[in-house]
């Protein structure tokens, strides 16, 4: 007796779905990255965290400095050979400003940073 005959028919993986993975996992690295570099805090998040504080409206777009240079120092730092283009998708960074604004909005606006 097979294991399959056992166990029923085995489930196929669309290709889509690895990407996606693949995807999430990328962005959860990279945002992880960012979160622990010094010189892209005090060179992008200090002037965008004034930015946030200054308007009343929530825009994740005021986040792209940040993370299009956290994609290219992570990408640079890992030595990673794909096209950077391909691995960070305008979709994906899109994302991750999304994902920094819902981190970082509420605090900045209740001042629990010093922002000079």
């Amino acid at each position: 007796m097979l294991l399959n005959e056992f166990f029923g028919k085995s489930q196929t993986h669309d290709v889509t779905d690895k990407n996606k993975f693949r995807e999430e996992q990328v962005m959860d690295e990279v945002f992880e990255y960012i979160l622990n570099q010094d010189d892209l805090h005090k060179k992008f998040f200090l002037p965008t965290a004034n930015k946030v504080k200054n308007t009343k409206k929530d825009d994740p777009k005021l986040w792209e400095p940040l993370v299009n240079h956290g994609c290219m120092k992570f990408y640079k730092e890992k030595e990673i050979i794909e096209d950077p283009r391909d691995l960070f998708t305008k979709k994906m960074r899109e994302k991750l400003c999304q994902r920094f604004a819902k981190h970082f909005h509420d605090d900045i606006r209740k001042d629990e940073y010093k922002l000079g």
